[in-house]
């Protein structure tokens, strides 16, 4: 009888921790739950950003908007002779220095210049997460960008770049004239025999600066009309950046473009 009371005892003892198969079990699926989830938050993110950088270029097509009405139907005072000659200062000319000076940067942007960068007088283009800089801009350093033939470019009076005037608001075809977009520099003055960059980390700071992949193959862009919406990067070429732009060039779709004459980091990007 006492046998079978201490078998008894024996028996009714209960384990005190998991086995190591148990444990591998849980971890193996906490991880493979954390590779399922990660890049949908990552992507959840990314789009939040998009949502707010739009949201950003909207307020500045209200801003912008105001201008013209302050103004008769323009986006500068024309008759002023105070117009900056720098381009950089011309994009600040146009900025209500009581505003929000986080605007100028988009959400996604989080490289702003290094302090080697931002020495006096330095200048910086941006690529698609960081901002541009320089030294004679008056707010120093941004990450959207003027459409340099735009109304919204005071300097385009001045500049041999424009060959449009410019200094009215364009009525035809507002929809795909571009204002203000990300861009990797302040100011851009596209060609339409000019290609994008030959490389994602390299910007082309003159002509294409705008041809970036802040988001997912698209930039966010606010156009003449005050309408805020993605492009897609082969997109641009087929924009009305100024009167004579040919948006048939030999870079899009009608133009007769082909898969191989992108360059690598471009070819897997959906045409527009």
């Amino acid at each position: 009888m006492g046998c079978h009371l201490e078998r008894r005892t024996l028996g009714s003892k209960r384990r005190g921790g998991f086995t190591l198969i148990e444990l591998l079990v849980v971890i193996a699926i906490i991880v493979l739950l954390m590779a399922i989830l990660i890049p949908v938050l990552g992507k959840a993110r990314n789009q939040a950003r998009a949502v707010r950088c739009m949201a950003q270029l909207h307020n500045w097509g209200l801003y912008f908007d105001t201008m013209a009405a302050t103004y008769n139907g323009r986006l500068v005072d024309a008759a002023r002779s105070d117009l900056p000659r720098c381009c950089t200062q011309g994009f600040a000319y146009f900025i209500d220095r009581t505003k929000d000076k986080r605007e100028l940067f988009c959400p996604a942007v989080f490289r702003r210049p290094s302090t080697l960068a931002s020495a006096r007088g330095a200048v910086a283009a941006a690529d698609a997460y960081g901002a541009w800089y320089c030294g004679t801009h008056p707010w120093r350093s941004g990450s959207y960008g003027i459409n340099g033939y735009s109304p919204a470019n005071p300097l385009n009076y001045f500049e041999p770049q424009a060959q449009q005037p410019g200094l009215r608001l364009w009525t035809k075809g507002a929809a795909r004239q571009p204002v203000m977009l990300d861009s990797a520099w302040a100011l851009g003055y596209p060609i339409e025999s000019a290609g994008p960059p030959s490389r994602a980390d390299t910007a082309d700071r003159q002509n294409w600066p705008f041809c970036i992949n802040r988001h997912n193959g698209s930039v966010n862009c606010l156009f003449m009309d005050w309408s805020v919406r993605k492009v897609g990067l082969k997109e641009l070429w087929t924009l009305k950046w100024h009167g004579a732009f040919n948006a048939a060039n030999r870079w899009t779709i009608a133009g007769h473009v082909g898969p191989s004459q992108w360059p690598s980091w471009m070819r897997d990007l959906p045409d527009y």
